[in-house]
């Protein structure tokens, strides 16, 4: 399957528990609240609210290493929204029975890296990037309060970072060839990006157009796009309100947003409303994944909730 196909999948299966889906307090290896399926389970890692719950139920199905990169996405955005927490590199090296510091370095390390981009033909030649594999980043809080201390540079170059991933999703093959880059030392560039803008509250087009704006290929299985694009819509709905989605829904926004920013935020009787009159013209529009339809079963649960 497609990476829209599993994000369609994961969404639909957490929408009868959409209460407590991001609750991994209470969970055990067995419980059925958690899907102990690889693909599946980096959708966990990737949308529950707590890290350190994260961390948690990492250990217990012992992910560590295969989420390895979604993790280390999720420490940068917390560093990014509430501050350098030492504790959650502890609670690393506390639950995985080997010290994190030793993993970023061995992933990491300037031998592996030096030969890693010699054998992609120098694909590091982006000096736009920030180099997010330095592990000091995310061990040492010195390194880490510098890094984030001109605010002005930060927020110009993670402009600069978010328009150059949304030109290499949607430009031409020359610019893609021209601009050959780390994939994912790209993609920890863009939360990084994401994360301090949204946390900076700041007017950004380009996260609107990343939000309104699907990837025009099927996305590999963990759908680092999508989750990118879900982020963009997230953070565009809490800036603007439902106004966002009912003044860009004719553009064509996938249902799959709606349902997912449904799910994640405290919408109101009247907004739900309002979602509800702009979607039931379109029951009978064809939709690859979800149909509006199923946004409107949703929306009629949250409003019966809310009555």
């Amino acid at each position: 399957m497609c990476g829209y196909c599993i994000e369609y999948n994961f969404l639909t299966l957490v929408k009868t528990n959409h209460q407590c889906i991001f609750q991994f307090e209470n969970c055990q290896p067995d419980d059925e609240t958690i899907i102990p399926d690889d693909i599946y389970f980096n959708y966990y890692i990737q949308e529950f609210e707590n890290l350190s719950e994260v961390l948690k139920i990492t250990s217990k199905f012992d992910r560590f290493k295969s989420c390895f990169y979604f993790i280390l996405s999720r420490l940068i955005e917390e560093n990014v929204q509430n501050g350098f927490d030492a504790s959650l590199v502890d609670l690393i090296d506390t639950l995985f029975n080997f010290k994190s510091i030793e993993i970023i370095n061995i992933l990491f390390r300037d031998s592996y890296r030096d030969e890693y981009l010699k054998e992609r033909n120098g694909y590091y030649n982006n000096q736009l990037l920030f180099n997010l594999y330095d592990h000091r980043l995310y061990t040492d809080e010195k390194v880490w309060h510098k890094f984030v201390s001109d605010k002005n540079f930060l927020m110009s170059r993670c402009t600069e970072i978010l328009r150059f991933y949304y030109e290499w999703l949607f430009g031409s093959e020359d610019f893609i060839k021209s601009h050959r880059v780390d994939y994912y030392l790209l993609i920890l560039n863009v939360f990084l990006a994401l994360a301090y803008l949204s946390h900076c509250d700041t007017e950004s087009e380009i996260i609107n157009k990343i939000a309104l704006n699907a990837p025009p290929f099927a996305p590999g299985p963990y759908a680092e796009e999508l989750w990118i694009q879900r982020k963009a819509f997230l953070h565009c709905v809490k800036r603007y309100g439902v106004e966002f989605i009912t003044q860009n829904y004719k553009q064509y926004i996938r249902p799959e947003l709606i349902y997912y920013a449904l799910l994640k935020l405290q919408i109101n009787y009247e907004h739900l409303d309002q979602l509800k009159n702009l979607l039931k013209d379109d029951l009978e529009v064809f939709s690859f994944g979800m149909a509006p339809k199923e946004v409107l079963e949703l929306i009629a649960d949250l409003s019966s909730q809310s009555v």
